[in-house]
């Protein structure tokens, strides 16, 4: 119960900073979960910034402080950890993510000099977000159900005025994939999810065409050489009504 779980934390903290557990009823996918705390955010209207933080991380006692504090003295949008693998605490999982903008293919960021040049979208991990940029273009989009959302998200904001940036000092270590419950039997739904979500997302942002089609081809290519054709079909299956030369999301 919310009582019991409020019971185990600091007496200090509790007291100053109430726990709140929300139910959506249903399960709506990382955007339709996190939108049910935006929402409540709003109501109650005594906030600055929102900080998405997956279920499956571990933080610093001053992981948050120093990322509200990169935003502030940044004025960014929105602002992101750099994640670390949990497993392995001393290796870079990513410090933030690129797009090609062509291809439409994601990429992380593994040196933290590629930043300023790369970085096109923040790791929904530990996402920092100024209420500035939820008043102005809403909550996240919830068309993708899980993957590509952060993205969406991200160009949606830069295409607003609003910078991203990434908090070199505020370090989260990402148990990864254990958010999703990713076993073998789902990593290749979990992957056809995510090849169709990019889809979406190129028609949005990047205009398919030609650079999505190379780009589905290339993917293709990659999984059937690592023999995982069942991703293709299951894609398909995701998708059936799929129209590569359709430029609507």
């Amino acid at each position: 119960t919310e009582e019991a779980l409020k019971n185990k934390m600091p007496k200090d903290i509790t007291s100053k900073y109430p726990l709140v557990f929300l139910q959506s009823g249903d399960n709506l996918g990382f955007a339709g979960g996190n939108n049910t705390g935006i929402r409540y955010a709003l109501v109650k209207n005594d906030f600055e910034y929102i900080w998405l933080l997956n279920n499956d991380t571990v933080i610093r006692k001053d992981s948050l402080i120093k990322l509200v504090e990169f935003a502030e003295k940044n004025n960014t949008g929105i602002s992101g950890s750099v994640l670390m693998y949990y497993d392995s605490p001393n290796t870079v999982q990513t410090y933030g993510g690129h797009i090609n903008k062509f291809l439409g293919t994601s990429h992380r960021i593994l040196k933290k000099e590629q930043i300023k040049d790369k970085l096109n979208y923040i790791v929904g991990a530990s996402f920092l977000i100024n209420r500035k940029v939820i008043e102005k273009i809403g909550l996240l989009p919830e068309v993708y159900f899980l993957y590509y959302e952060e993205t969406d998200y991200c160009f949606n904001a830069s295409k607003n005025g609003f910078s991203l940036g990434v908090a070199l000092d505020s370090v989260v270590y990402h148990k990864e994939g254990q958010s999703t419950g990713a076993s073998k039997k789902l990593k290749s739904e979990i992957d056809a999810l995510s090849l169709t979500n990019r889809i979406k997302f190129h028609k949005k942002y990047l205009g398919g065409g030609i650079g999505l089609w190379l780009g589905m081809v290339l993917a293709f290519f990659i999984r059937i050489g690592k023999g995982q054709v069942d991703t293709i079909w299951k894609m398909m299956r995701i998708n059936k009504t799929l129209n590569l030369n359709s430029k609507k999301p």
